[in-house]
């Protein structure tokens, strides 16, 4: 499952709380190269996929992630989703987007392309959109969150792309001991809500579960452990018995993958 992919929208911001939030402090993920971070992926409270994130590259950064389901789970709806989110390292914005998805229902590959000057996304068959300014993808975001210095009740705002679809997500910052969801305890923890910033166009193709399932509408909620690591420790899209949560299970430094 794309637990990954689950985290971007936004509705649009004009009149919605304008000057509240604050924007993103510059920062360097470089710092993060050579790290991979391993979850389990629940679903309605069981353990049914493996994923991981991983960070490499030098002029040109690579955020790698990658979701599989359990045995027991392919029996029911086997998915093998990669994505991979290319970022010019002096800017840190997305350069290019890959996604190889294989699912049940769908099987995608998806390369979209970003000019930031131009503000224009294209896809390889040559299907484009315009995209805000300083554009994001729900990956270059999480790895940016990890580099931020957070004060109680900070907000935290992304103008994100959304596989053609312009989402502004605003997040509200809880600090301090006492963090604690599914029995993981934190310092930190991030609630996003999205909005769709003008009316949000059909897209041209099916996308994967998880993608899909965020531009409907709903939450994230990430909770990050101690500094200096920041490690996202859950990442929960949605709420309820519906909701979808990575847990973090462990990191591991240099080596090859």
């Amino acid at each position: 499952m794309n637990l990954f992919a689950c985290l971007l929208l936004i509705c649009s911001f004009i009149g919605h709380g304008q000057g509240l939030a604050k924007q993103p402090k510059p920062c360097s993920i470089a710092r993060f190269c050579g790290e991979k971070l391993y979850y389990d992926l629940y679903l309605h409270g069981l353990p049914v996929a493996n994923a991981f994130l991983r960070l490499d590259g030098r002029d040109t950064l690579r955020i790698q992630a990658a979701i599989d389901t359990k045995s027991f789970a392919s029996l029911i709806f086997r998915i093998h989703n990669i994505y991979e989110t290319m970022m010019d390292a002096s800017r840190e914005r997305p350069i290019r987007f890959n996604k190889l998805i294989q699912q049940r229902n769908i099987s995608q590959n998806l390369q979209i392309t970003y000019d930031h000057r131009a503000n224009q996304a294209t896809t390889r068959d040559g299907t484009s959109w315009e995209i805000l300014t300083g554009t994001q993808n729900l990956f270059s975001m999480l790895y940016q969150l990890r580099c931020l210095e957070y004060a109680p009740d900070d907000t935290v705002v992304y103008n994100l792309d959304v596989e053609s679809q312009p989402w502004r997500a605003v997040g509200t910052i809880q600090t301090g001991n006492g963090i604690n969801i599914a029995g993981i305890e934190a310092k930190r923890r991030i609630e996003f809500k999205f909005y769709s910033v003008g009316i949000p166009g059909q897209r041209a193709w099916k996308t994967d579960l998880l993608t899909n399932r965020i531009t409907k509408g709903g939450n994230l909620t990430i909770l990050l452990g101690s500094s200096p690591d920041n490690i996202p420790l859950l990442i929960r899209f949605g709420e309820g018995n519906n909701c979808v949560e990575m847990r973090f299970t462990k990191q591991l430094q240099g080596g090859r993958w």
